[in-house]
């Protein structure tokens, strides 16, 4: 053995001997309490005012490594896993402890004492130990808490089960409230020799983040960079540098719109500034300019304005009001500093009282009066009534007030005039609102009709108006139902159109060669030799025609002698049979039965002419009963008479020694004697024949001077009757038992001339509103000769970077700031040791901007 080996042997046996010995116990023994332990602020390892000792015997879970967490991903051929790099977990801690009282008195107060600070399940707190350095960690109360007395003197034994988010524990720095170190250093800068580095050193065993708050003005791009770990952040926009600007005059202002004072500055300079900026004005002669604000808007380059801290002008609640002899009180809720010969701005009271007054009396602190002349009248332009609300519109704002009066008079409709109470009034001032009933029901005392005009007379004043809709119910069938009024011939009666139910709409008109022709929009189950009522399309249109052709279901053409007219889309324009030919009669006893060939649309109580039928049946009547086509009368005396068609379809014809025969589809019931019509047999027999002979129940024979022509089919031929029925849209006066007639509510504007009118009193009433002495400060120019005073400064732009959050703040404001950094930029983080942090701004080599680095050194043990 070498006598180096020797030596080197010796020294490490003397090493490990030495560090297996024994400590010597201490001279002095007993507990030493360091104060060196604290949870959200509540100090443990000590003994507090109140002579209770404090100590913790252990921290569960704070000296080790926190738990790592490394996913196992199979590999996907072969034997083990992928390399996956992990993390590590949250720290678990379990606090423990013992509460040490002289006196038990003392445990429950102590109890509450420590309750108090754990109470971090909602929020949380920092858990400090240590005092060289100290060490912290975020924590939150998440597992049992225990507290248990444990002896007669009252020592308390306590657990808390903590989770500590971050399991980096943190160097603490109690110079700083949020426990931080802060660095500041320049940008590089050539003309200063900036170098624009700083060793920043993290005395820790863990990397740990940091935040960086960058100043203006910066020209950028700009680079921090950590050369230890190789990490950077590229800053891509630019940031502004302090704005500073002399004052030359002010003015202060209340807006009667927003109700609060507006400051505004005038510079002498171009200032820069811009809206939403946080300005410091200071020098201003008057208190209430100085201070820091927002910039509300800027009116011109050279001036600013934004509202004071503490409002100037006054402003008061009111909460009474009242109008008498010409003079307005207003009582307010606090007192409202007016005196005799102030302007007082009232608003939001209502339009009687709002405005700009001077004050003529001041009867106490929270009561003032001024002069009001009210001209109450207003010219009424129009009106409407919508689920019983009516609208009243004026020519010009009206003034009048919600809950006062108004007496309406001069319109000539009998729904408004009267005295109602103001519900509403629009924000125009053009318009005010009533409640107003109108379901209106009036009993019906008579009704008639003429040519299709029904006239009701109520038995007394409907206020009914032309337009509206009208029902009807308990009189005739020929007028219950709903109606728009057509006029008012008086306040207790009223006309409607009554609308035959064969009527159909016109869509199409056209003329040529003395023939019109009309185009309807559904079938209109008109024929040949009926007659039409046409309204609405014009001259020569219009009026009541027989048809001589129907081309088709949806067109009929009649005789006129028109020019020639194009086809013509047209509206509003209806067509409905009047004269309509009869297919069936019957008579049983006293009551005739007839049919027409298609809907009729006659009614109950008008007068209907039969024609061309037998003697039995011809002649005029009033119609007792309808149905959709046939309709009834009564005759004064009769003979039972079955019903029997009146329209035969000819099945053949022959003529022989000019006596026509004619054999029909189905039996007839003719007599000899009866004159019947034969329609499209053929060129020869059509017309108005005479029956000579009945030789069946399916054949008719008459005279005819032709040809003998043998057997043969008729066509499309037909016999009928020459019977048509037709009726002129007249009832007479009816005295109808417990009919009514019903409005449907609303009206629809119209032009409705008349005053309105209030009182020029208003007794005291209460109200809400505002009364406001305005303490303005006019255009007051001077300030230059105070320049090293009078300033306005705009602080420089800040761009902060928490690497910890990854989240990136502008002047405060997350929204937006994150593109002000490189999208592929590092969040650097402080390595164990030193590290150097350079600034670099390469948008301009005598960059004036500078860095501020908050860190805190870290450990995982």
């Amino acid at each position: 053995m070498t006598t180096e080996s020797f030596y080197s042997q010796d020294y490490e046996f003397t090493k490990t001997r030495g560090s297996l010995k024994p400590l010597p116990l201490p001279h002095l023994t007993g507990m030493k309490l360091a104060r060196d332990i604290s949870i959200n602020g509540f100090l443990l390892n000590t003994i507090d005012e109140f002579g209770v000792v404090w100590v913790v015997t252990d921290i569960e879970g704070w000296w080790s490594v926190p738990e790592p967490e490394v996913p196992d991903i199979p590999r996907g051929y072969g034997d083990g896993s992928y390399d996956v790099k992990g993390r590590y977990k949250a720290r678990s801690l379990v606090l423990n402890g013992s509460i040490l009282t002289s006196d038990p008195s003392l445990v429950e107060a102590a109890r509450d004492r420590l309750t108090e600070s754990i109470n971090l399940v909602y929020k949380g707190g920092w858990l400090k130990t240590g005092s060289n350095p100290i060490r912290a960690s975020w924590v939150r109360v998440t597992g049992p808490v225990t507290m248990s007395t444990v002896n007669a003197r009252g020592r308390t034994d306590f657990s808390i089960g903590l989770r500590a988010v971050d399991p980096i524990k943190y160097e603490w720095n109690d110079a700083d409230p949020e426990g931080y170190f802060i660095e500041e250093f320049s940008a590089k800068n050539i003309n200063i020799s900036g170098s624009g580095e700083k060793i920043i050193t993290n005395i820790g065993n863990y990397p740990v983040p940091v935040i960086f708050e960058v100043f203006g003005p910066l020209k950028g791009p700009a680079k921090i960079f950590n050369r230890t770990s190789n990490e950077l952040i590229l800053i891509t926009d630019t940031l502004l540098g302090t704005k500073q600007t002399f004052l030359e005059a002010r003015q202060m202002k209340f807006d009667e719109a927003s109700l609060v004072d507006i400051a505004t500055i005038y510079s002498s300079n171009i200032h820069n500034f811009s809206i939403g900026d946080s300005v410091s004005v200071s020098g201003v002669p008057e208190s209430q300019f100085n201070g820091v604000f927002t910039i509300q808007s800027i009116p011109t380059p050279l001036s600013f304005t934004y509202s004071p801290l503490t409002p100037v002008s006054i402003v008061s609640q009111v909460v009474f009001k009242q109008l008498l002899n010409s003079v307005a009180t207003i009582e307010t809720l606090s007192t409202h500093g007016l005196s005799v010969g102030d302007t007082v701005f009232i608003t939001d009271v209502d339009p009687i009282f709002n405005g700009n007054y001077t004050v003529t009396g001041v009867p106490s602190t929270n009561k003032f009066t001024y002069a009001k002349t009210r001209v109450p009248a207003a010219t009424i332009s129009g009106s409407k009534i919508v689920a019983n609300v009516a609208t009243i519109t004026t020519t010009a704002p009206h003034n009048f007030v919600v809950g006062e009066t108004v007496t309406i008079a001069g319109v000539n409709d009998v729904n408004y005039n009267g005295s109602y109470t103001i519900t509403s009034i629009s924000n125009d001032g053009l318009q005010f609102s009533y409640a107003k009933l109108r379901n209106i029901q009036r009993a019906i005392s008579a009704t008639s009709m003429t040519n299709l005009v029904a006239t009701i007379t109520t038995a007394a004043s409907h206020g009914f108006v032309v337009g509206e809709s009208i029902s009807i119910s308990g009189a005739s069938g020929t007028y219950n139902g709903s109606y728009l009024v057509n006029s008012v011939p008086s306040s207790s009666t009223f006309t409607f159109l009554k609308v035959r139910s064969n009527r159909v709409p016109i869509i199409v008109k056209s003329g040529a060669g003395g023939t019109a022709t009309l185009t309807t929009s559904t079938p209109h189950g008109l024929a040949v030799n009926e007659t039409v009522v046409v309204s609405g399309v014009g001259i020569p249109f219009d009026g009541s025609f027989v048809i001589t052709e129907v081309p088709s279901s949806t067109t009929f053409s009649y005789g006129i002698v028109p020019s020639t007219i194009i086809p013509t889309t047209v509206s509003n324009c209806f067509a409905n049979g009047s004269r309509l030919m009869i297919t069936s009669n019957s008579l049983i006893g006293s009551v005739a039965t007839l049919a027409t060939r298609t809907s009729h649309g006659f009614n109950v109580g008008e007068t209907v002419t039969v024609s061309g039928l037998k003697s039995t049946f011809n002649g005029t009547y009033v119609i007792t009963a309808v149905t959709d086509n046939t309709f009834s009368y009564t005759k004064s005396s009769g003979t039972n008479i079955p019903a029997v068609e009146t329209y035969f379809s000819v099945s053949q014809r022959s003529i022989d020694a000019n006596v026509a025969t004619l054999s029909l589809s189905n039996p007839h019931g003719f007599a000899v004697g009866d004159v019947i019509n034969t329609y499209k047999v053929d060129g020869i027999t059509n017309g108005a024949k005479t029956i000579t002979a009945v030789p069946s129940n399916t054949q008719i024979r008459f005279s005819q001077t032709a040809a003998n022509l043998s057997g043969g089919s008729a066509g499309d031929g037909a016999i009928i009757y020459t019977g048509f029925a037709s009726v002129n849209g007249s009832v007479s006066q009816e005295t109808p038992t417990g009919a009514t007639a019903t409005s449907g509510g609303d009206l629809a504007f119209a032009v409705t001339p008349g005053t309105a009118s209030v009182s020029t009193t208003i007794s005291r009433v209460e109200a809400v509103g505002v009364a406001v002495k305005k303490n303005e400060t006019i255009f007051t120019p001077g300030l230059s000769a105070n320049e090293s005073k009078a300033t306005a400064k705009v602080d420089a732009d800040v761009l902060e970077i928490d690497t910890y959050n990854r989240e990136v703040a502008f002047n405060g404001e997350t929204v937006g700031a994150r593109g002000k950094i490189d999208v592929l930029a590092d969040f650097i983080t402080l390595q164990p040791g030193e590290n150097v942090i350079e600034f670099e701004d390469s948008g301009s080599s005598v960059s004036e901007s500078a860095i501020r680095v908050f860190y805190r050194s870290g450990w995982l043990t």
